[in-house]
């Protein structure tokens, strides 16, 4: 009977532990970005070329992470880009744009020859677009056992870097990037992040007038408010 209680006794300590445990360590919750509404709000770039600086925006980003404030943790995510939601002021640019990032070149007339039509890329055939969409994998933390002693909250912003996979125009590259994480409401995160991109990395060819030219490097800067669905 000793050996009986005993046994009771051990997995009472074991079964208490494990509650304990289990209730300091909540499991990761998804976090979905809430539709922007201007402003700062969703994805800029902007590219060097001969005569100054090409910005635009994106007016819409969707997606969402698995991810925990305390401690902090970001597990898996998957944000995405409509290229068709990119703008940068010229409807004659922004197609010229969809055309390098959009259309698979195999096939088609571009680069050799700009194929939009009344500012619109064909929508069916050779010259139409494959590459629909700018897909921003989140793999997790970079240094995940060092932010496991960070706690996201009241309103102290955490710097942290975060590993991500860029996916445009049928080729996938890897990126660490800064990232700064802000709890603005008990369920809302703001997210930013800023990082440069290698035009040549992803096949991506940019044509323009004769003597003029674009840098190869493209800066990305995303802006998002994540809400705990």
């Amino acid at each position: 009977m000793r050996s009986y209680k005993s046994g009771l006794s051990g997995a009472a300590v074991v079964l208490a532990l494990t509650v304990c445990v289990g209730a300091q360590s909540p499991s990761p919750g998804t976090w979905t970005i809430v539709p922007q509404n201007g402003g700062d709000l969703g994805l800029k770039f902007s590219l060097g070329w001969t005569l100054g600086t090409h910005e635009g925006q994106a007016s819409r980003v969707t997606g969402s992470m698995q991810a925990q404030t305390e401690p902090l943790a970001i597990v898996r995510g998957e944000f995405r880009v409509p290229i068709a939601a990119m703008s940068t002021g010229s409807t004659t640019r922004d197609c010229h744009m969809r055309e390098a990032l959009g259309i698979n070149y195999q096939g088609s007339r571009f680069p050799g020859d700009h194929v939009c039509v009344n500012d619109q890329v064909p929508a069916t055939g050779p010259d139409s677009v494959v590459f629909p969409d700018i897909v921003i994998g989140v793999r997790g933390l970079n240094q995940p056992a060092q932010a496991s002693s960070l706690r996201l909250a009241g309103t102290q912003p955490v710097n942290v870097q975060v590993s991500l996979s860029m996916s445009i125009h049928g080729v996938t590259r890897d990126v660490i990037a800064p990232l700064r994480l802000q709890l603005i409401a008990p369920d809302t995160v703001q997210a930013q992040t800023e990082f440069d991109l290698k035009l040549a990395d992803f096949a991506i060819v940019v044509v323009m007038p004769r003597l003029m030219k674009v840098d190869d490097h493209i800066k990305v800067k995303l802006h998002l408010l994540l809400r705990k669905s």
